[in-house]
């Protein structure tokens, strides 16, 4: 059946995502079957499995939709895991990737840029697909999150300038505030890996803070 024809594409082939199928397929069966649902009823519909990157985006997609929320109260080794699969991301993206780079690190680098350099880096996308999924089922069992204090910001806009980064520069990431003059793809990304460099780099209950908001504030 389709659904069936479905499975098997998923597990067969892209390899670096069976992963993330197997835990969410074990940990969240609900949200599992209703994602497989889909998949099936668009296969029959157009006659043809989709890509993995297709897949995988919607699954993920899915996925934060229905329980996104619980991500943020994770542990901080979650967390931490998250943000790291993020920067290898970045870090593995080149001159000529510089929009998907700031689109992705400024939480809009979905659809098609997405899938064709997923399609190329399966293994990192992979991993933050199942970075991803852990936090969530981690943090569904957590105490409340706890939100930044000042001097948790104050600590990360130090550091944001250590990172050589400008006032406008952190003004857009830490308030959202749009520059007077929009800043180039190339200058977006290199915020956005500065912004995950000096994330890191804090101590750790602070860091877990801004972790947390951050994921309670990505768009879902």
């Amino acid at each position: 059946d389709a659904l069936g024809i479905v499975e098997t594409r998923l597990a067969s082939d892209a390899p670096d995502y069976a992963p993330f199928y197997e835990r969410l397929k074990d940990s969240m069966p609900d949200v599992y079957e209703t994602i497989l649902v889909g998949f099936g009823k668009d296969y029959v519909r157009a006659g043809k499995a989709a890509s993995p990157e297709d897949y995988l985006e919607r699954a993920t997609a899915e996925l934060k939709r229905a329980r996104g929320k619980y991500a943020a109260g994770a542990p901080l080794a979650a967390l931490d895991a998250v943000f790291a699969a993020q920067a290898a991301i970045a870090s593995a993206t080149g001159q000529d990737q510089a929009k998907f780079c700031g689109d992705f690190l400024f939480g809009s680098g979905g659809g098609a840029p997405f899938r064709a350099f997923a399609a190329g880096a399966r293994p990192l996308v992979g991993r933050l697909a199942s970075a991803d999924l852990a936090a969530i089922v981690e943090g569904a069992q957590a105490k409340p999150v706890e939100r930044p204090t000042p001097a948790d910001f104050v600590a990360f806009d130090s550091a944001l300038g250590a990172k050589g980064l400008g006032r406008d520069d952190v003004a857009l990431l830490l308030d959202g505030k749009a520059p007077a003059t929009p800043f180039d793809d190339a200058r977006r990304c290199a915020d956005g890996r500065a912004y995950l460099a000096a994330l890191a780099g804090l101590p750790d209950d602070g860091r877990r803070r801004l972790e947390a908001f951050t994921l309670a504030a990505a768009p879902r």
